[in-house]
């Protein structure tokens, strides 16, 4: 999840994890709704993560 979104707030990206996915505690990757812009390796890093 993207930790600064201010389009989808932490608190809400965080419950919605935990009830459609069932992670208690999603990777957090600095940035806002378009992180993967500006933080691209970091969402890299935490999907490499998230699949291992």
């Amino acid at each position: 999840m993207f930790a600064d979104d201010r389009f989808f707030p932490a608190a809400f990206q965080r419950d919605l994890a935990r009830r459609r996915l069932g992670i208690d505690a999603p990777a957090e990757v600095p940035g806002s709704h378009c992180a993967y812009l500006a933080h691209p390796a970091d969402v890299a890093d935490a999907l490499i993560a998230a699949a291992s």
